[in-house]
Formats: C-alpha cells, sequence, structure tokens
C-alpha cells in the first residue's frame, strides 16, 4: 500500500536518516503510480526549504545512461560503431598502457595493449579502465596515494584523471567499472562537434521537456551533499557546488537534474524510445531493444562476475559494501550499453532484462520492459550504497509490482 511506504519514508527522515528523499514508480503510459518526496534540501539548517521531486541534486552516475544513449543517437545516423576503435575518435587513447602492477615504489610497471580498445569496451565497462576512488582497487589508488593525488569526495574527478590513467586490464578481457562513459562522452563531443552537455540540452533534456536539468544549478535550491558517518550523522557540504560547476564535463558524472525529471529519461526508454507525453523520440525502437536491454558481456567474451558488486572504497566516505541489483542480490545479471541487465526475475519485483544502475548520492533506478514499470529513489548523502536508500529503493520496487 502507499501508505504504508510513505510512512517508511516519513519515519526515515524523522530519525535524520536522510536529509531530503523522494521516490517515483510509472508505467508505460506515463501514469503516476507513486510520487512522493520528504525532507529537506539541507538538513543542519533548521529553516531550510523543503525537498521536492523538482528539487535539483546532483544524478552523478545516472549520467551514464544519458551518455550511452547520445553515443547510441550517433550510432543510428552512421557517426559511430560500436567496433571503432576508440582512437579513431581520441588519438591517444592509442597510447594508453596497461598496468601489471606496481613496483615497491608504487611506479607503474606498464606495457602495451594486447587488445584494441572499442566503444564498446567503453560502452560495457570493459575498457580496462577504473575509478581511482572507487572499491579496493589497490593498483590506481597507490599509484596516486604516492603521487599525493588522491580523489576525495569533494572532488573525486579532476583533469589528470582523465589524461594520466592507465588501464587495470586489456581490454575486452574484464567488466571494470570506472571511468570509461567519461571517455564515451569525448567520444560524443569529438563526432558531434558539440560540447557534451550542448548535445545532451539539444538531443535529450529539452525533447524530453526535462527543463530542470543541465551543467549548473539554476538557484539556491537545491539539495546540499551530505556526508553520512559510520554513526548516520549528517553533515552537508555548501563546498560541493562550485566543485561540481568547475569539473570537465565527462560523460560519467556532470548531470545536474531532479527525480521528476529523470524519470522522463526512463519513461522514453520503457516506451521503446518515443516519449508519450512529448511525442519526441530519443531513440529507434530497434536501438532500445537491441542496445539497451541487450546483454553484450558474451559476446565480448569475459566474466560477468562482479558486476553490480560494490565494495567499501579505500576513499573514505565514497562507499559501502553492496549490491546494486538489491532486489535479486548474487542473481545473474550482464551489462548492455548503457544498463546492468539482470537476467533473471527478482522475487516480487523487476523482470528478466530489466536494465538498471544507480548514482553515487544514492540514487537508485530500473527500468522493466517486460512489466512496463519503470521507478527512481533518490537522495543526496554519499557514501554509494547507503543501507537505509537502498533499503527504501528495495521498498519502492517492491511497491511497484505488489503493493498496489
Amino acid at each position: 500500500m502507499a501508505a504504508k511506504l510513505t510512512s517508511s519514508f516519513e519515519d526515515l527522515v524523522k530519525a535524520k536518516r536522510v536529509p531530503g528523499i523522494g521516490a517515483i514508480v510509472l508505467d508505460k503510459s506515463g501514469k503516476q503510480l507513486y510520487n512522493s518526496s520528504f525532507g529537506t534540501i539541507n538538513a543542519n539548517d533548521e529553516n531550510a526549504a523543503p525537498f521536492t521531486n523538482d528539487t535539483q541534486l546532483l544524478v552523478w552516475s545516472c549520467t551514464k545512461l544519458i551518455t550511452s544513449i547520445c553515443a547510441l543517437q550517433l550510432l543510428e545516423q552512421g557517426k559511430l560503431s560500436l567496433d571503432d576503435p576508440v582512437s579513431k575518435y581520441l588519438p591517444r587513447e592509442a597510447d594508453v598502457q596497461v598496468c601489471e602492477r606496481l613496483d615497491e615504489n608504487s611506479k607503474p610497471i606498464l606495457r602495451k595493449q594486447k587488445t584494441e580498445m572499442k566503444i564498446i569496451h567503453l560502452m560495457t565497462h570493459t575498457a580496462g579502465y577504473t575509478y581511482d576512488f572507487f572499491g579496493d582497487d589497490t593498483i590506481m589508488h597507490g599509484y596516486r596515494a604516492a603521487r599525493g593525488e588522491i580523489s576525495s569526495l569533494l572532488n573525486p574527478s579532476l583533469e589528470w584523471q582523465y589524461n594520466d590513467m592507465f588501464l587495470v586490464h586489456d581490454p575486452g578481457t574484464k567488466h571494470h567499472y570506472g571511468i570509461n562513459s567519461d571517455k564515451l562522452g569525448f567520444v560524443v563531443e569529438a563526432v558531434s562537434g558539440l560540447k557534451l552537455a550542448d548535445y545532451v540540452a539539444k538531443y535529450i533534456t529539452t525533447p524530453l521537456g526535462m527543463n530542470n536539468s543541465g551543467r549548473l544549478y539554476k538557484d539556491d535550491h537545491w539539495l546540499r551533499v551530505h556526508i553520512k558517518d559510520e554513526q548516520g550523522n549528517l553533515t552537508a557540504v555548501e563546498a560541493i557546488q562550485p566543485a561540481v560547476t568547475n569539473w570537465k564535463d565527462g560523460g560519467g558524472h556532470f548531470l545536474i537534474s531532479t527525480l521528476n525529471d529523470y524519470s522522463q529519461v526512463l519513461l522514453a526508454i520503457l516506451n521503446e524510445g518515443t516519449h508519450p507525453g512529448t511525442g519526441n523520440s530519443i531513440l529507434k525502437p530497434e536501438t532500445v531493444r537491441d542496445y539497451l536491454f541487450r546483454d553484450f558481456i558474451p559476446e565480448i567474451g569475459c566474466s560477468s562476475e562482479n558486476i553490480g558488486l560494490v565494495k567499501k572504497g579505500l576513499v573514505p566516505g565514497m562507499s559501502n559494501t553492496g549490491d546494486v541489483g538489491y532486489t535479486f542480490p548474487g542473481g545473474p545479471r550482464g551489462w548492455s550499453c548503457g544498463l546492468m541487465i539482470n537476467k533473471e526475475d527478482a522475487p516480487g519485483a523487476r523482470k528478466a532484462g530489466s536494465g538498471a544502475w544507480a548514482g553515487m548520492g544514492n540514487q537508485y533506478f530500473w527500468i522493466d520492459p517486460v512489466a512496463g514499470l519503470a521507478g527512481i529513489t533518490g537522495s543526496q548523502c554519499p557514501p554509494f550504497m547507503d543501507a537505509d536508500v537502498v533499503g527504501m529503493a528495495a521498498e519502492v520496487e517492491r511497491f511497484a509490482y505488489e503493493g498496489r
């Protein structure tokens, strides 16, 4: 029942476990089966404005789906192929080397790529790129630490992360979540001749009526990033705004949006690329079916091990250990050209063939083309995989399938 779900959200806010939080569930027609928001934009300010599903917030890695859609649009136009070498558009990628290990002085032992990096590798996170702040990747973290370049929550993606990065495995040999979508965003820029944010505005957010989405906050009424310590205490971080607006527009993280706005992307994909309200299309039906809801891992020929599994980061405050497939933990999954794909039905939740992903500030979405349902639950309180928000995201999803 919706009342029970609402009560759970209210209890979470009253207990000060989250600042502001909201959730939206849609069916294929665009009917809102649930749309509610709770809390405040600043948990440390008793006079702060309430959080609503029209409040802007960083959507972090939810940006990755948007970037993949951009690349797929270029594919539809014949301007890009999944088999294209990345170096065709970003020439220096041909010279990026693979690190086999770090020596005793934390200097990387590097060699040439044995396999050529292709666009499909960026889209499926199999290119060999990682994050230097995410999970327990001791190679990249150790390298950065030795150079005094450790990332932090306030600035996890500096320029050197794009231009001074090696691979942790050969392209196409493993799935390893990292800055692959950022590189894909630079490919979109190279092919289109537009800055990524401008391309997204012209070909995605404007056609879908996403009027509160872009690179910058529109006013002061945005949900502050709140760091949540191990005791569950929330601290709003005002400094995150200028740090974000100075970031390079990597395709993995730059977008500022709202839960209502972002749900319009989910709705369009749920309808095979055409928004039922605006009538505008961002992808062709066959592109959605064949690229966004198709597992490419078997074709690439690497293991699906660890897809969606997250380990507590070496950088404090960035991530907890968890499973982005929280309604089917440990279940078989793959990766498409933009989404994690679950390959079996989740009990009482998303069906096999559904796509999903998340953002580091604790936003979680899924799109189920079989059941005709999509939803998003979101807050802004790193570390990623916060148990409170993940628990609510799972409750929202169960409501969508069983609670109505």
